[in-house]
């Protein structure tokens, strides 16, 4: 405990302002944190670069249904009705871009830009180019499409992977730049009143790396781990979160460790 202790910004032998951990994704127990400290942190870094985010919203439709039907995907109950039309209200769609990732299966209604901003792959799309759930890189360039008179929507994003298993070269592009392409996919999303509808949503499978849960993190080794162990429930998340770290130099806690989840044994 001396020792985790030691790590935390507060006791004084860590300073979180250090330049190696600016950018550096946050590893967080809560989606709904995560969602948060994405926003918060792609507005800091637009300042930070003397930029301005570019906003990017999604396509969506009811999913055609010839009845009504009960859904159950990932733990989620509701009633998909039957639709007359596809079409969304303007309000509906309104509400639907407003809904944070972790509310429509990560999937986002807006996508908020610029470049060098940092982004994380949310699904496994070309894996033989890297392209892979969890993979990290910076958006180097987009090509986008009026939806509307006010709203703009994504063809492709260019993203530049982060250290890929291997060198990737496509032709026509800088080494290790990948396209994101849009896609159509089933999203379930959970409205503010906890109604869940299923919508057929064109968009990026992207979201900013600001912050990532215990479970994207696995599989990977970071030279800067910042971790906020506040949200670890047991000590499997503990070790899942820091065991990332490839130092005690490198790591940092943004709160205290919870004596009660890493002693006394293991059940």
């Amino acid at each position: 405990m001396v020792f985790l202790k030691s790590l935390w910004s507060g006791s004084g032998n860590k300073i979180l302002n250090q330049s190696k951990f600016r950018n550096v994704s946050v590893i967080l127990r809560p989606n709904a944190q995560c969602d948060m400290l994405n926003i918060l942190g792609s507005e800091r870094f637009d300042k930070d670069t003397g930029q301005e985010l570019t906003q990017f919203y999604s396509i969506d439709m009811f999913k055609p249904s010839r009845g009504s039907q009960k859904m159950n995907s990932h733990k989620k109950m509701g009633i998909d009705p039957v639709r007359h039309r596809n079409r969304l209200t303007p309000s509906l769609q309104k509400k639907l871009w407003e809904i944070p990732p972790e509310a429509t299966d990560h999937t986002p209604g807006k996508l908020s830009l610029c470049h060098g901003l940092p982004m994380m792959v949310k699904y496994n799309i070309a894996t033989e180019c890297c392209v892979t759930k969890g993979a990290e890189g910076v958006v180097v360039g987009w090509s986008a499409f009026p939806i509307d008179r006010y709203h703009q929507g994504l063809d492709v994003v260019f993203v530049k992977l982060i250290n890929p298993p291997c060198t990737v070269q496509l032709h026509g592009l800088p080494k290790n730049v990948v396209p994101i392409h849009s896609v159509k996919q089933d999203v379930f999303c959970q409205l503010p009143n906890d109604e869940i509808i299923t919508i057929e949503r064109m968009q990026v499978q992207l979201l900013p790396n600001f912050a990532m849960t215990d479970y994207s993190s696995q599989r990977r080794t970071r030279p800067n781990n910042v971790v906020n162990p506040s949200g670890c429930a047991t000590h499997h998340s503990y070790y899942t979160a820091l065991s990332h770290s490839a130092s005690a130099e490198g790591t940092i806690l943004l709160s205290p460790i919870d004596p009660t989840k890493v002693t006394g044994g293991i059940s």
